[in-house]
């Protein structure tokens, strides 16, 4: 699959089916949108972060998530 042209919906059903619904998914994308957000959290994302983003930030959800593992 070609990560760089699949739409972020089609990337995390795939993501799901090869990594499995219990691993962890944190979406970084470009695409500031709600409606984005929302359909990629319920499709089984655990979480959505918008480009550019603080890497510290992104190492604290990770941490987050880690330990609730």
């Amino acid at each position: 699959m070609n990560y760089c042209r699949a739409n972020n919906t089609t990337l995390v059903i795939h993501l799901k089916d090869v990594v499995g619904r219990r691993d962890t998914l944190i979406m970084l994308s470009s695409i500031n949108s709600s409606a984005e957000r929302v359909k990629c959290l319920k499709l089984g994302a655990n979480d959505y972060m918008i480009k550019p983003f603080n890497p510290e930030e992104l190492s604290i959800r990770i941490e987050g998530m880690l330990a609730r593992t």
